[in-house]
């Protein structure tokens, strides 16, 4: 499907930088309107439960303190929106989008964040996210986890730094997943305008080499020219993260396409120890699919 919404979720911290400029890179890169999306959490979920010793005049100044968190950090936000939108004449619109242009809105919501990002992330193209912490519970790994897994999207993780480019220089993770081919069929809107597309994959017992050549014929009838490198053996241990981002920095790939997995049978984002060093560790972005 072509990209012509793109849903780019803010915490309204420092780093929230890199992922507002990184999504709106993305969308002008694809000419697709840009949603920026800050939550603004209700004070009143932010103090913890009266318990015993907590006095009304306590959770007054409780209360107080998160307001000027909440105002801060929305404040924050739509600081680096507006400073990026005039340094690169972003247009900017409140309503009526222009189809097939490129184009950004700022969103402000009250409530749970994990919950909005299923209900605004269903009704985009593309999710673009900051790094997540893997730590269950907190609202910036359940947004992370309601964006990958429970929106039915792609979802492209910001690197840390805002890149020069997207999608010029593609490295593809492939282990034949329906994960990876559903990361696949979201890269397909960067491949006409890439320069390189190399497929790497880490031979395994359930991954064989051949995999890799497999995945390239495939691209080749869809008009994409891809090289392929086998990254690691099974004699190798591990077969870990560390090896992925060195062969994309080999390569000098500028967006990692890769399956996104979660455990059956748990709510918490919770992915293998290869998956969260890429993601811990990467400094391009990473596009992913579930």
């Amino acid at each position: 499907m072509p990209i012509k919404k793109i849903l780019i979720a803010v915490r309204g911290s420092e780093s929230s930088r890199s992922t507002i400029e990184t999504g709106l890179l993305l969308a002008a890169t694809l000419k697709a309107h840009a949603e920026v999306l800050h939550v603004l959490a209700d004070p009143l979920h932010a103090v913890p439960a009266f318990g015993d010793g907590m006095t009304g005049r306590m959770a007054d100044q409780l209360v107080s303190i998160s307001e000027k968190d909440v105002a801060e950090r929305a404040r924050l936000a739509r600081s680096m929106f507006d400073q990026y939108c005039i340094r690169n004449q972003v247009p900017v619109v409140t309503v009526n989008p222009p189809a097939g242009e490129f184009s950004a809105a700022w969103v402000e919501m009250i409530g749970y964040a994990d919950a909005l990002m299923r209900r605004r992330g269903r009704l985009a193209d593309m999710i673009v996210l900051g790094k997540p912490t893997f730590k269950p519970k907190l609202a910036t790994s359940m947004t992370a986890q309601a964006g990958l897994f429970e929106t039915g999207r792609p979802v492209l993780i910001a690197p840390p730094d805002t890149p020069k480019a997207i999608g010029r220089n593609i490295a593809i993770a492939w282990n034949g997943s329906a994960e990876a081919s559903r990361a696949v069929a979201a890269a397909t809107n960067f491949f006409a305008a890439a320069e390189k597309v190399t497929v790497l994959t880490a031979e395994s017992e359930r991954t064989p080499a051949e995999a890799a050549q497999e995945l390239a014929d495939y691209l080749s009838l869809h008009g994409v020219r891809a090289e392929t490198r086998i990254f690691a053996h099974m004699a190798d241990k591990p077969l870990g993260g560390a090896a992925l981002l060195k062969a994309c920095d080999d390569v000098g790939a500028d967006l990692l396409v890769m399956g996104a997995f979660i455990a059956s049978g748990f709510r918490e984002l919770i992915m293998g120890n290869a998956t969260q060093q890429v993601l811990g560790e990467a400094t391009i972005p990473v596009l992913m699919g579930h």
